[in-house]
């Protein structure tokens, strides 16, 4: 009598001899699962490698620049400083003049439209009442909008005087900048903390 013979197959592996089917590791579905965890890993990877290179480049750049405001000559910091300040009382004092110019075009427009609504309403232009009535509309709006710009410049409420104020390797205090700018430039408050915010977003809170 022949012996029977069976050959034992490892887990996965094939068992031709006892007739049974291969088992395959993973159907087509676990797959494209594995495959696409896979890939985003790798993305995700990608960002993070990205992120911190770029990071690297900021660190390099802020280290390279205060060394070289410490290493440059105290006469030529001086030089800067005097340089950065007269840039910061000029852009201090333009915030004013435009808030004057701001504050004679509201002027005007306020009188035209108080014209405008005296002619409507005495109906000596009955035949130009619907121009008339589109041109106080207009000016209605353009009101609105000056006075919403005029608001913005002399805003300050999110001015930051605690925080830090950094231009160049030029490092203070938001508030000592602001300071600054008016003991020694005569700007006034709201137009110096303005000018501060401008050359510094990180003094707005």
């Amino acid at each position: 009598m022949a012996t029977a013979r069976r050959k034992i197959s490892n887990i996965g592996g094939s068992d031709v001899e006892a007739g049974v089917s291969p088992i395959t590791a993973e159907d087509p579905k676990q797959q494209s699962f594995v495959s696409s965890v896979a890939k985003e890993k790798n993305r995700s990877s990608k960002v993070i490698d990205l992120i911190a290179k770029i990071l690297m480049v900021v660190t390099i750049l802020v280290t390279l620049l205060d060394l070289y405001w410490y290493l440059i000559p105290h006469d030529v910091k001086l030089n800067h400083k005097k340089t950065l300040n007269e840039q910061m009382s000029k852009f201090a004092f333009s915030i004013r003049d435009q808030k004057e110019e701001l504050k004679e075009e509201i002027e005007d427009v306020s009188e035209r439209i108080v014209e405008e609504h005296l002619t409507l309403e005495s109906g000596e232009k009955e035949a130009d009442a619907d121009k008339l009535q589109e041109a106080i509309e207009e000016d209605v709006v353009k009101l609105k909008e000056l006075k919403e710009e005029q608001a913005s410049l002399e805003n300050t409420a999110n001015f930051c005087p605690g925080c830090q104020f950094s231009w160049e390797g030029l490092i203070t205090s938001c508030g000592k900048r602001r300071d600054y700018l008016i003991n020694h430039h005569g700007s006034p408050k709201e137009d110096a903390e303005k000018a501060v915010i401008h050359w510094d977003s990180n003094c707005a809170n």
